[in-house]
Formats: structure tokens, sequence, C-alpha cells
């Protein structure tokens, strides 16, 4: 038994996922590559946004594609700690950018790989 890990949560709680994943280390069986922003309201009503993910205007924080939300540096570290982990598979690519268009959901993915080729070479 494993878990799938999956940051984008921990990052719009606040959490570290970096923290999370060695505190993890064995127990990885699966890891998304998700990110999250945190928008200009979480300074007034708080990374406990209750309202639905669309529309994504007014949010706290809102999934965005990989690189959007946080930086290369941040998906490197991640990567290595995944490795330091015991954790050599899969990211899988879990797209929930809502605020492109449905024909613009090819461009966040485009960007995820992009994003993950670069943190992953380094």
């Amino acid at each position: 038994m494993g878990i799938n890990f999956d940051p984008s949560h921990l990052l719009w709680m606040g959490a570290d996922p970096i923290a999370a994943v060695e505190r993890l280390a064995g127990s990885i069986f699966h890891a998304h590559a998700k990110d999250t922003r945190l928008e200009a309201m979480a300074a007034i009503n708080s990374r406990l946004d209750a309202k639905p993910v669309m529309p994504v205007e007014g949010r706290s924080w809102n999934f965005v594609a990989v690189g959007r939300g946080q930086d290369a540096s941040f998906w490197r570290a991640l990567i290595a700690a995944l490795r330091r982990a015991g954790y050599d598979d899969v990211l899988s690519i879990e797209n929930e950018d809502y605020a492109l268009a449905a024909a613009d959901a090819i461009d966040a993915i485009d960007a995820s790989i992009a994003c993950l080729r670069g943190a992953i070479a380094t």
C-alpha cells in the first residue's frame, strides 16, 4: 500500500511538499505534477477558500499548469526530493488550469511538459 503524492493540495494549504516527500520516503507509489498559484485574495480571504473552482477570478488560489504557480527551481527541488525518497517513476500531469479555455488545455500541458523537462534535466 502506498500513496499518490499530489503537491498542489499541499501548496494551497500552506504545507511544504518537499518536507512531506521526505517524511513519506518509501511510501510514494505515484506522483502528480500539478501546480497551484496563490492569488492576491489569499491576503484577504486566507488560503481556506471554499469558493467553487469556477470562476477563477476572486479566488485565493487556483490550480494552474506546472510552472505557472511554482517556479522551475521548486520543481527541480521536488523531483530531487522524490528521487531521494526512493521514487523514480512517472510524473503524471494533472491539468486543472480552469483559467484557460478548453481549447487552451494543450497549451497548459505543453507548458507543464516544458517546465518538467527542464527540472528533470538538471
